[in-house]
């Protein structure tokens, strides 16, 4: 990738080169800003500029919510199975469930022609749902258990009771 340095100069960056975000050879670009004297005075550095330029714009990317492109695929291909798949995953993914579900009935309440796909769709979801709820479960403690291991314990103070007991008619 081409970038202007510091120095005004063309280089090309290596790859992994993360250390300084690159600024694109663009029209109109903060790099045709003239560096005059005060400039190089001050130390404003032009990849600087770039840096904050490159993270604005991950951050406007990142507005896009993937579960909107993931549904847009689902919407674009309805017949297919593996775009469904996709949405569903990238729902779980992000623990937005609910929103795929809100979506399918929609569909199903809106659209007669989708309504018995966006049905079975939901049944998945559900069946999906009651999966996660049954994995994060948490079994109650057996009562058994406690009461052997409070006998356990009870005979092994008894023991040491005794033996300190010898211990102190011996002495």
């Amino acid at each position: 990738m081409d970038f202007l340095g510091t120095r005004g100069k063309l280089r090309t960056a290596a790859p992994g080169w993360e250390t300084r975000a690159p600024v694109l050879r663009t029209s109109g670009s903060l790099n045709a800003l003239p560096q005059n004297a005060a400039e190089r005075n001050i130390g404003v550095n032009r990849d600087v500029i770039g840096l904050y330029c490159h993270r604005a714009a991950m951050l406007f990317s990142a507005l896009v919510d993937p579960i909107d492109e993931a549904w847009a695929q689902v919407e674009a291909g309805w017949g297919d199975e593996e775009a469904h798949r996709r949405f569903v995953g990238v729902c779980v993914a992000l623990d937005r469930l609910p929103e795929a579900g809100k979506r399918y009935r929609m569909v199903r309440e809106t659209d007669p022609m989708r309504s018995e796909a966006a049905s079975k769709q939901i049944d998945r979801l559900i069946g999906l749902a009651t999966q996660q709820l049954q994995d994060t479960r948490v079994a109650p403690s057996g009562v058994a258990h406690k009461r052997t291991l409070t006998w356990a314990a009870f005979f092994i103070m008894l023991v040491l009771m005794g033996a300190g007991v010898l211990f102190l008619l011996r002495a």
